[in-house]
């Protein structure tokens, strides 16, 4: 869902300074090439989740092209070439009350392999993200979450191969 349709749902219950924030989590943030940004809707038993999600149960959602990004303060680009067949750690991420071993192959940073990064928001320092290797490929997966009606946490985000990210 678009921010235009969301306000006009929920923006008469919201605060301004959350109205501030939830535009500046789903806008370009001057690095990468901003593609889209918006708000997901998550059932009533799981949007809790989110650390505090938005109004009516909403994360904010932001998906970034990163082939061209640089970072100001050294103009390297952000991608990082993986070389030879190095394994990933076997690592945990905290996902509330229980721990996730981290899949072997899952990737957790963007890369010139996967340089699309999908980054969903709550309102309160929790953040997951996922890596694509086609702008195709993430906008697929973002209309099946966007179509298919209000999603459980779990599901997508253990389901889908989300990272726990803050």
């Amino acid at each position: 869902m678009d921010l235009d349709e969301y306000f006009g749902l929920h923006g008469r219950e919201m605060e301004a300074h959350s109205r501030v924030y939830v535009v500046g989590l789903t806008s370009n943030l001057g690095y990468g090439r901003h593609i889209r940004g918006g708000v997901l809707p998550f059932t009533a038993e799981t949007a809790d989740r989110w650390a505090g999600p938005f109004e009516g149960g909403y994360a904010a959602f932001r998906l970034t092209d990163h082939r061209e990004t640089l970072w100001p303060h050294d103009r390297r680009p952000k991608a990082r070439k993986r070389t030879g067949n190095e394994p990933l750690p076997q690592l945990l991420t905290q996902v509330g009350d229980a721990s996730l071993a981290r899949h072997p192959g899952q990737q957790d940073m963007v890369s010139t392999a996967k340089p699309f990064e999908l980054r969903v928001y709550g309102s309160d320092d929790t953040s997951y993200t996922k890596f694509y290797a086609s702008e195709e490929e993430a906008l697929q997966e973002l209309a099946l979450f966007e179509g298919g009606g209000p999603l459980d946490f779990h599901e997508f985000t253990r389901g889908f191969g989300f990272t726990f990210t803050n």
